[in-house]
């Protein structure tokens, strides 16, 4: 059997290479498997923003490219994540309250990522088809929209573009009936316009019900 050594400066030598020896062959490979390790779990957008970038989501407009900051969240075994994430066109546009996809590691949650957006099964369209169609005022629309007049605008609309005040991003626009449709290149926007005035916007999104209330600018 081994006897360990009298002198005190060795013992705590030999002590030190036992337990960095144990660390190493051990306790270090079984972290870097636990590592490997990652689950996926439903998540949502709780914001996101828009920057430039020299590589993103073009520009209808030809203002160059942008990408979005996504703060989103998941939650596991109880307790709440919030991360942020750069999102490009491989996942496609985000919008606040949109459900996702996100990978994280077992060990550390908090390195996670979105992988995915999640898309529910498209509601009846409420158009003219299966509600009563209000008569638009197409020539209403034109103009500078925002949700407070104590706030910055949110965007601008002339006939068939419509303009965000952040980013400068221009995208198509078109009316079918009493639906707004706004084309973003990976994805359709539809919503319903529920009241159209000279200075009130009300449009409700098809696909998750959310109302958009917005003041005409002048």
């Amino acid at each position: 059997m081994y006897k360990m050594p009298k002198n005190k400066k060795t013992k705590y030598i030999f002590l030190g290479i036992i337990i960095l020896g144990f660390y190493g062959f051990i306790v270090y490979p079984y972290l870097e498997e636990l590592k490997k390790g990652k689950t996926i779990v439903k998540g949502v957008v709780l914001d996101s923003e828009w920057y430039s970038s020299s590589l993103g989501f073009s520009s209808k407009g030809g203002r160059g490219y942008f990408k979005q900051k996504i703060k989103y969240s998941f939650i596991i075994e109880g307790k709440e994540y919030t991360r942020t994430f750069d999102n490009g066109p491989s996942i496609g546009v985000l919008s606040k309250g949109d459900s996702i996809l996100v990978k994280f590691e077992n060990y550390y949650p908090n390195n996670s990522e979105i992988i995915k957006k999640v898309l529910h099964k498209r509601k009846k369209i409420k158009t003219a088809s299966n509600v009563q169609m209000q008569n638009i005022d197409r020539s209403l629309l034109n103009g500078i929209w925002g949700e407070d007049l104590e706030e910055n605008s949110l965007y601008a609309i002339q006939g068939d573009s419509i303009t965000y005040s952040e980013g400068f991003q221009t995208y198509y626009l078109n009316i079918k009936h009493d639906t707004i449709v706004i084309d973003y290149g990976d994805w359709v926007f539809h919503g319903l316009i529920k009241k159209l005035t000279k200075d009130e916007l009300i449009i409700e999104n098809i696909r998750n019900n959310n109302i958009s209330k917005m003041i005409r600018f002048k």
